[in-house]
Order: C-alpha cells, then structure tokens, then sequence
C-alpha cells in the first residue's frame, strides 16, 4: 500500500509545513521504536510513502495485514492520515476471533505515540488503571474535569469501561456511567458516556472489587438528513450506519441512518453548515436546533 501525504484542499505557509513535517518524521519514528514498523519514501513518488517492514510480534496481530497497515497509519497526524479510520479498523477487527484482546495490545503498545497528538497530560497509572479495569470488567471510579459545565469542579464517575479508543487527537474512554457525584449531591446516570482521558484527574482513579458481567448495548438514534445537489454531485461520504440513501427528483440525498452517540452526529452535520436540513430523529434534531439557536445568539440580536 501507498500513502501520499499530499492534502490538496489544505492551504499552509511554510512555517505550518515546517511543523507538519517534523511531527511526520516524528511519528514515523515513534512507530519504528515502539511497534517495529518502518515507513520509507516510494522511489519516483512525490511525497509518497510505504510501510516496508513490520515486526513478526506485530504482524501477527491483523489479518489481512492490510488491517494493520491501517491501524498503524491511523496515529499519523492529520492530515497525514485520516484520525476516523482508527475506529472504521477497530469495529472491523473486533468482528475477528480473539481480536479483541490483540487490539489491547496494539493500543498499549502504541498509547505514547497517539499521547503526542494529545494536548493532555495523561499520567501512566491513569493509563494503567483504565487498561486493567477494561480487561478485568472491574466497575471504575475517577474524578472527571467537566467540558460543558459552568463551574471548573470535579465530578466523582462511577462507570462500566468498556472500550479505550483513539479520535481526533484525543484518547477516550467508552463506558456506561452509573452515577456521578459533585457538590450538589449523587445523581444517577444510567447512560452510555465518552469520556477524554486526558481530563481525567491523576491519582483518583479507583478500581472497586465489583464487576460487570454484561456489555450494554448502546443505543441507537435515528438520523435524518438531506444533502444539497452540490454535494451529492461529488458522492455523499459514508457519515453514520445507513439504513436508506435516496437521491431525490432535484439532485439532493436524503439519508436515513442510526448513530450511538447523537451529540458527535450533530458536530458532524453542524460540519456541513447550509448545505445540510437535518430533519431528525427526534434527539438529534433538538439537539441541532439547541446549538443553531445558540450560535445564532452570539451574532445577531432582535432589533
């Protein structure tokens, strides 16, 4: 496989291209260090690159190797690589026999390269603890820096780890949160929760004696959505799990699907600004008006 490292709808200046390159090189020797993969230019290729090796210890973790090929490539920096095939490979791995175990491994292995792509620090018994507690099933609890909230206050989660991933720079934590804890007093959860690993407090992390036995399984929010004639001309990207793909009488597609997490669906059609009208479900839907009339908000006021 060939990898061109070419991103022609990006516009840099050189010193954004200097920085690229070195966290390239980097990259590229981080993955040789600690995974045994070696990357080299393709001969009379432009920019072109091509794993020529990879270690018997590693190799055996995926087959076809074309998998690996890819979970390797996937902790490339963007735009190198695009972040998103990291999980495209992991759902695809894990419908394999013993993969899961194997991807653990992988990720272990390869935590410090993604951990430089990450603005946090992620302290190593942080790290440790989630891993154990993911593979032993032990129910979790970790003071947690809140994103959305008003204050700057810790809340104590009490949370099922299910899957350690990595997405857009970050590493995070899948998991089906029980209940949470702060000031105002303990509130029952019972939903499904990502949490970034990097906002997880160092040193609260507690592994408890109980365990799960079962995974829950996540939900599933209907979305729906019409793309404008302009971008259906070019092929409408693969976005969510479809169910339906219609191409209507003006050029434009509508597209039925189901996501698990409905605030990362809004986020990605929020991407497509006027060229998309999202018509629902009803979670994403709401949410969607929620964060248009609040964007909306900042810029213009009644006169």
């Amino acid at each position: 496989m060939v990898y061109n490292t070419d991103y022609p709808d990006a516009i840099w200046d050189q010193e954004q291209m200097k920085t690229m390159s070195r966290a390239f090189r980097k990259d590229k020797d981080a993955l040789r260090e600690t995974l045994g993969v070696t990357i080299e230019p393709v001969l009379g290729q432009r920019n072109s690159y091509s794993i020529v090796q990879i270690e018997e210890r590693v190799r055996e973790l995926f087959l076809p190797e074309e998998l690996l090929h890819l979970i390797v490539l996937a902790h490339l920096p963007r735009p190198y690589f695009p972040p998103e095939t990291l999980n495209e490979v992991t759902q695809i791995a894990r419908t394999r026999s013993g993969a899961e175990h194997r991807l653990d491994e992988a990720f272990e292995a390869s935590w410090h390269i993604a951990a430089t792509r990450d603005d946090d620090v992620i302290h190593v018994a942080t790290r440790a603890a989630l891993f154990e507690a993911k593979q032993k099933h032990r129910i979790l609890e970790f003071d947690y820096l809140p994103a959305r909230d008003d204050d700057d206050e810790p809340r104590r989660h009490c949370i099922e780890p299910y899957d350690l991933f990595f997405r857009d720079g970050h590493f995070y934590l899948l998991g089906f949160c029980l209940h949470t804890t702060s000031y105002l007093g303990c509130f029952p959860q019972n939903k499904h929760r990502e949490y970034r690993v990097g906002r997880v407090v160092a040193g609260s992390v507690q592994t408890t004696p109980k365990r799960f036995t079962i995974r829950r399984p996540e939900p599933q929010y209907q979305v729906h959505y019409i793309l404008s004639a302009k971008l259906a001309k070019y092929g409408a990207s693969v976005s969510f799990n479809e169910q339906e793909r219609r191409l209507l009488p003006d050029g434009r597609i509508e597209i039925l699907a189901t996501t698990p997490n409905h605030f990362r669906a809004v986020r990605h059609l929020l991407g497509y600004g006027p060229q998309c009208e999202v018509l629902g479900g009803p979670e994403v839907l709401a949410h969607f008006c929620t964060e248009v009339q609040q964007m909306y908000s900042l810029y213009f006021v009644a006169s």
